[in-house]
């Protein structure tokens, strides 16, 4: 099985490195025989290839040149394509040749320069990350084991199964400033997991616990060189952790370089690398796959898995297991280990439940993780941390590489900022029927934009094409693209082909038990299917993809106009009340209408759809508020809460104001009852009017996003990390910046106090009630009838009966 790659390009030659799992043992495999490359198109490709191999270009003072030049045949967009393919000795050596190729006389384009050598690999090999591979060579003996020299290039191999011990783990730093800082905050515990039943809390100080999973050690120091110590001993295959690429890693890292720890977890005796980005930083574990499960999360809530106010490890955890989690306020640490006993055994217990937690999501997540590795041809450590619109881009690489099409570049500034300032028509909305109702039913295009795709074949290479007539091109709705209906284009030939997989599996999924282990790897196997599906349109309109092509993309959507906007009119005619319609969906109440009228009209429209474009029902709901356009809350006959848009009230906000409102749609959709809903926001204004609030609560979170030099206008986050930095804390691009409005005059800015500083201060209610509680729940309160005047405490009504059209 193929656990893991990488490419050294500092090795001297540089070459590829495997790392493979066989029957329990994992075996390092190189291949110093790859060679990187790129291609170039000219109109007189003899000539260019003579040019390009007297080349010389320069690399940090020294001269590089092209290993081989060689013409090859290509397409482009389908076409055939004579190109100019360049052999390279070193990756780097890639952007001084390019720039030297470039200012040649005849040269058109150059293709796939950008593409990483370790990426490369694993796409001209058609190697499957945690699948099987064939590889011939040598064994030689190393002072870390032994290496396989590969003789030829590896192959892949039939599907293998090895069983993967897979590891959690999580840091506890002193923090009595606030948040951590590792040039001065030791790490006071970690704690580690597998999945096999290994369980251990490291720590520097005796609690007195009688936990057999506590080990206490000498200092700090000592604690990270255990952990390094275990990981190797245990020999775990995949690490993982909640949020470990943005902190504990990084954190692990700054510790361990302060006092002198090599961190070489990675096998081989390698050590992690981090590469840092603008607000962040990724970790590899060499070997061992390192797959951040915040990062998963993000992705899922990115595509609409997952919906929640705050992506904390315990709401996630919550949400997706059921269960609650042991939480700890972050400024509860310092003082659980400052004061010992029965506090610290506290954090203790609390230390290793992230780990636990952080096990039990990604045991959760990584099937999906392995599929949607399979389907893009990627690494784990790489597809954890891709978008849904990198997949589709890497699963295109894949598919031109095998049928020899060349892959364009990705855009420089100048075109990305050309693309950008073009726009288009999205799709339709209508507008809602503001307020509440009941007895409703969703209808749903099944994957529109993708079928759409499909069914009208669009394509860069099929827009307007010369080799049809009139009759032989699908024009898109109001616009004049037309779309080639003999070529079938590339993006749509490899659309349909995951469509046609998904079908195929949800077939045999009915065939199976739910609760089976079959059943669960094929339906993870759909998903990350639908998942790259439907992120197809999105890489068409975004200006960094390498297959953009603003004309597709607005030719999907207009499609996507015209069905919706037909089948609502279908709908009205055949006597449905359509109260809201966005997109793929139309959303209708019943009003007289059975359901056999609604196996009726699916019917009627899915007899006139083109291709593989269906309508489905989605189900049926008790009831739904509407706000406003992309703004409603549904409760469907199960008594489960679906909520768009309204959800998403800015992350800074204080938590209370977040329950207040998930509390107002509750008393809404599940009992009906828009008297029941203004009570509660009564209740709650007058709780903070009289004080009678947890100042936690309160609390507003917002993240600095850049040095605080560098805000133009200083907001109350901006405002209190000054405050902060004042009293000699470090303040620094990424902090989470924690706050509470206190009572007096002044701008909300001059009054936002940090957390750690709010001790003996009163908070502003009228702040709160007005920029908090109010606004969160007016959109909804507003279509019911109700007035922010009518919901504060002071002014209070008698509670009257809304009246609302059923």
């Amino acid at each position: 099985m193929l656990l893991d790659s990488e490419y050294l390009k500092y090795r001297d030659p540089p070459c590829m490195r495997l790392f493979v799992k066989k029957n329990g043992e994992t075996i390092t495999v190189l291949d110093p025989n790859f060679r990187n490359y790129f291609y170039v198109t000219s109109e007189r490709p003899e000539k260019l290839a003579g040019a390009i191999r007297k080349i010389e270009a320069e690399r940090r003072g020294e001269k590089v040149t092209p290993e081989t030049v060689e013409i090859v045949d290509k397409k482009l967009l389908g076409d055939p394509k004579k190109a100019v393919k360049v052999v390279v000795n070193n990756p780097r050596d890639i952007n001084s040749l390019k720039e030297e190729i470039r200012d040649l006389p005849t040269v058109s384009e150059i293709f796939e320069y950008d593409i990483p050598p370790a990426r490369r690999y694993l796409i001209d090999h058609e190697l499957t990350p945690m699948n099987g591979i064939k590889v011939e060579g040598e064994f030689r003996e190393t002072d870390n084991g032994k290496e396989l020299i590969a003789t030829k290039a590896p192959e892949p191999d039939d599907e293998v199964e090895e069983e993967l011990k897979i590891m959690s783990f999580d840091i506890e730093a002193y923090n009595p400033e606030g948040d951590p800082r590792p040039d001065k905050d030791p790490i006071i515990m970690l704690s580690i997991v597998d999945d096999r039943g290994f369980k251990k809390v490291l720590t520097w100080k005796d609690f007195e616990s009688d936990a057999d999973y506590v080990e206490t050690v000498e200092n700090e120091r000592k604690l990270l060189e255990r952990f390094v110590q275990i990981v190797r001993d245990e020999d775990f295959d995949v690490i993982t952790g909640y949020n470990t690429d943005l902190f504990d890693f990084p954190y692990i890292s700054d510790r361990a370089e302060e006092l002198g720890v090599e961190l070489n977890i990675g096998r081989n005796d390698s050590e992690i690398s981090s590469k840092r980005r603008r607000f962040e930083t990724v970790t590899r574990v060499p070997g061992r796959p390192h797959i951040d499960v915040y990062a998963l999360v993000d992705f899922l809530s990115r595509i609409g898995a997952i919906r929640l106010i705050d992506y904390t490890l315990e709401n996630v955890y919550e949400h997706i297991v059921g269960r609650s989690k042991q939480d700890l306020e972050k400024s509860e640490i310092s003082k659980a280990w400052d004061e010992g006993g029965p506090k610290g055994r506290e954090l203790l217990r609390y230390s290793l439940s992230d780990s636990e937690g952080s096990l039990e999501l990604a045991l959760e997540f990584f099937p999906l993780v392995i599929e949607l590795s399979k389907i893009v041809k990627q690494s784990l450590f790489d597809v954890s941390r891709m978008t849904p619109g990198q997949l589709v881009e890497w699963l295109l690489v894949f598919k031109a590489h095998k049928i020899g099409e060349l892959v364009p570049a990705r855009p420089g500034g100048r075109e990305f900022k050309k693309r950008q300032r073009k726009s288009y028509i999205g799709g339709y909305v209508k507008e809602p029927e503001k307020g509440l109702h009941e007895n409703l039913v969703v209808f749903d295009f099944r994957s529109l934009y993708p079928t759409i795709i499909v069914t009208h074949n669009i394509d860069p290479a099929t827009i307007d094409c010369d080799c049809c007539g009139p009759e032989e091109t699908v024009k898109a709705p109001n616009l004049g693209y037309e779309f080639c209906k003999n070529k079938k284009g590339f993006i749509p030939e490899t659309l349909e082909d995951l469509i046609e997989e998904r079908a195929k599996l949800k077939k045999e999924m009915d065939e199976l038990d739910e609760g089976s282990r079959e059943y669960q790897s094929i339906y993870n196997s759909q998903w990350a299917l639908k998942i790259i599906a439907n992120s197809f349109y999105g890489m068409l309109g975004y200006s960094r993809a390498r297959w953009y092509s603003k004309e597709c993309a607005e030719s999907v959507t207009s499609f996507g106009r015209y069905y919706i906007k037909n089948t609502i009119e279908i709908a009205e005619e055949e006597g449905f009340d359509v109260v809201y319609g966005d997109t793929d969906s139309l959303l209708c109440k019943l009003g007289e209408k059975n359901r056999q009228d609604v196996r009726y009209f699916l019917e009627k429209v899915n007899e006139d759809m083109p291709g593989i474009m269906e309508l489905e029902l989605e189900g049926f709901y008790k009831r739904g508020v509407f706000v406003s356009k992309k703004r409603y809350a549904l409760v469907n006959e199960a008594g489960k809460m679906e909520v768009k848009g309204l959800e998403f009230v800015r992350r800074d906000w204080a938590a209370l104001a977040k329950r207040t409102q998930e509390e107002v749609l509750r008393a809404v959709l599940h009992d009906g009852s828009p008297e029941e809903a203004a009570e509660i926001v009564q209740d709650v204004t007058k709780n903070v009017k009289q004080g009678n609030v947890e100042l936690e609560d309160l609390i507003i979170h917002t993240r600095l996003k850049k040095k605080i030099e560098n805000y133009e206008s200083e907001g109350p986050h901006v405002a209190a990390a000054k405050r902060l930095r004042s009293k000699g804390k470090e303040v620094e691009p990424g902090m989470t910046i924690t706050y509470i409005v206190k009572k007096g005059s002044g701008s909300i800015s001059d009054r936002a106090i940090p957390f750690s500083e709010f001790e003996n201060r009163e908070y502003d209610p009228d702040y709160y009630i007005d920029h908090q509680i109010l606004p969160a729940v007016m959109r909804v309160m507003e279509v019911l009838g109700y007035t922010e005047e009518e919901l504060r405490y002071e002014e209070t009504k008698q509670t009257r009966l809304v009246s609302f059209e059923n």
